[in-house]
């Protein structure tokens, strides 16, 4: 079997790997001029997705096209790819629209009649500037309304424990 891989990093690595394992002819196809899983495939082919009109031209010698990317523009395009049928993409675009997504996992889970685990969340009372001070860190903030700031506990904590949040803060409120 002729496989592409897209996409060379961890997922890719483990993915050439299985292939190769399984005798199958493995082309890596990455952006990246030297991505991790290029020694372990018989070609690399260092071309961007994206960006190129050709793609029905590099996809269609392939049985199986495999992403293991998570960049969302690059899997759009294979997406409106996949909709010709040349190629078999081993991919499932709508489970990975609501899996990459905590929000629409969420809604599919609530939806859902077995039990969930409900996410800990904490209360934390803030001024703008420590909201922003939060944001600026990276942390994810569930929302932003009157000076609150939303945050899963455990972010919280570890914030708190590095003395990143202002020591004026108001008591943790549940």
């Amino acid at each position: 079997m002729k496989i592409a891989i897209i996409g060379g990093k961890l997922q890719g690595v483990e993915a050439a790997y299985l292939a190769g394992k399984a005798d199958w002819d493995v082309t890596l196809i990455d952006r990246t001029p030297e991505p991790p899983a290029s020694g372990l495939c018989h070609q690399f082919l260092h071309t961007d997705i994206e960006t190129r009109t050709d793609l029905e031209q590099i996809l269609q010698p392939f049985d199986l096209v495999i992403p293991t990317l998570e960049n969302q523009h690059a899997l759009d395009c294979l997406e409106h790819f996949s909709q010709h049928g040349m190629t078999t993409i081993l991919f499932d675009f709508e489970a990975y629209a609501i899996t990459s997504s905590k929000i629409e996992s969420d809604k599919l889970l609530a939806g859902i009649p077995i039990p969930t685990p409900a996410p800990h969340q904490v209360l934390f009372h803030a001024s703008s500037s420590q909201a922003m001070a939060v944001a600026a860190r990276g942390f994810v903030l569930s929302s932003i309304q009157n000076n609150s700031i939303l945050i899963y506990q455990q972010c919280l904590e570890n914030m708190l424990s590095r003395n990143m949040l202002m020591a004026h803060h108001t008591p943790w409120k549940s």
